[in-house]
């Protein structure tokens, strides 16, 4: 099966999430306080929560992170039916 990567609502231009589960992180440039630096693209570590479910941190423009649940993350990007993540 073909992976298909989408944008996860939200976090567009950040963060992509497959057909398959895995979530990456896009190439982008950061400012590190000092310097511009231009990050690669790599694909998240997940962990499995007490209850079962995978989840992966997620940082936002402001870099404020957030844990976000694996299959949320997919139902939102591909089937638009979540109403928050």
């Amino acid at each position: 099966m073909n992976e298909i990567w989408k944008d996860i609502p939200g976090y567009e231009r950040l963060y992509q999430v497959s057909n398959l589960g895995n979530v990456k992180s896009l190439s982008r440039e950061m400012w590190n306080g000092v310097s511009f630096w231009k990050s690669k693209e790599r694909i998240l570590k997940v962990r499995k929560c007490s209850n079962g479910y995978l989840d992966c941190l997620l940082y936002d423009i402001k870099r404020k992170a957030k844990r976000k649940r694996v299959h949320r993350l997919v139902m939102l990007a591909y089937h638009k039916t979540c109403d928050t993540i």
